[in-house]
């Protein structure tokens, strides 16, 4: 079984296909009507606690800018 995986715009696409290759459900902002390219960190968060999905992202300061209670 693979992880429910929300890839952030900067993730590249051979990872994104990697990880779909590998079973996992990885569903790109870029294709998300909802954020698109250019969303916010809290509308990535929010999106990915209501679809039950993991955040993979490489944007470094990603966490530091959310509430810890926020993401427990």
């Amino acid at each position: 079984m693979g992880y429910r995986i929300l890839a952030d715009e900067n993730v590249e696409q051979a990872t994104i296909n990697y990880l779909r290759k590998l079973g996992h459900d990885v569903e790109w902002i870029g294709d998300v009507e909802e954020l698109g390219l250019g969303a916010g960190d809290e509308s990535i968060a929010t999106y990915g606690r209501e679809t039950d999905r993991l955040i993979l992202t490489q944007d470094d300061d990603f966490f530091t800018q959310m509430d810890v209670e926020e993401t427990a």
